[in-house]
């Protein structure tokens, strides 16, 4: 008869650690949707704009320059038409995910080149669900790589996020793109913060209570049979 009483206690002391380890678990939208995020796998997962047989968007370089890893998308799309929605020589590259009606922080990395006394020419418009959230021209050509943040709200289905590019005198370089739930944190550059809510520690400090209250009673002694 104790043995049945413990494996009952030890059963009921498994379900409440399971029910724990649920609550610490962080929900599964807090990750990056995007697919092949920095190019590693090349164009994998992004629809790249083709012009009389040229991709306008290249996955490929033999000295490319990157952020992190050893790839990355560029483009050395000429002219206003590049960025021209809709336009014959429009340069996009654009992945659709798949979203929730809620707030997604899109994150990148963008970095220009130039040619010796070459015209400061760039511009980078990015779209996200058909609202532009970035409109970047004139950017530095240092080749350095900056970090460009901003927050749009989706509806629930696919979103499109497009990058239309433009470089005249040389390349725009393009990295590690970031789209998640603002709530997670994940793109927004700083370590992710889970904090619990009120529900979620009433039903911690319940579960804590009842193992505190079966521990006490399976350890007290059984009575002897005279």
């Amino acid at each position: 008869m104790v043995g049945v009483r413990h494996l009952r206690y030890r059963w009921m002391v498994l379900g409440l650690v399971v029910g724990l380890a649920l609550i610490a678990i962080p929900p599964a939208h807090a990750v990056n949707i995007v697919t092949n995020p920095g190019f590693e796998s090349g164009d994998a997962g992004w629809t790249i704009a083709s012009f009389l047989g040229s991709n306008l968007w290249e996955t490929t370089a033999s000295n490319p320059l990157v952020h992190s890893g050893t790839k990355s998308a560029f483009t050395g799309c000429v002219g206003a038409s590049c960025v021209t929605l809709g336009d014959p020589h429009e340069a996009f590259l654009f992945q659709d995910l798949a979203t929730s009606a809620t707030d997604y922080t899109i994150s990148f990395w963008l970095a220009n080149t130039t040619k010796p006394q070459a015209p400061l020419a760039n511009d980078l418009v990015v779209r996200f669900g058909g609202n532009v959230i970035f409109d970047l021209s004139d950017q530095p050509t240092d080749g350095v790589f900056r970090q460009f943040t901003g927050t749009l709200a989706a509806s629930a289905g696919t979103t499109r996020l497009q990058f239309d590019g433009r470089n005249d005198p040389d390349f725009l370089w393009l990295d590690d793109v970031c789209v998640a739930t603002t709530e997670s944190g994940t793109c927004g550059g700083g370590a992710r913060v889970v904090t619990p809510q009120p529900a979620s520690l009433i039903l911690v400090g319940v579960s804590l209570l009842g193992l505190v209250m079966l521990s006490r009673r399976f350890s007290r002694p059984s009575p002897r049979s005279r």
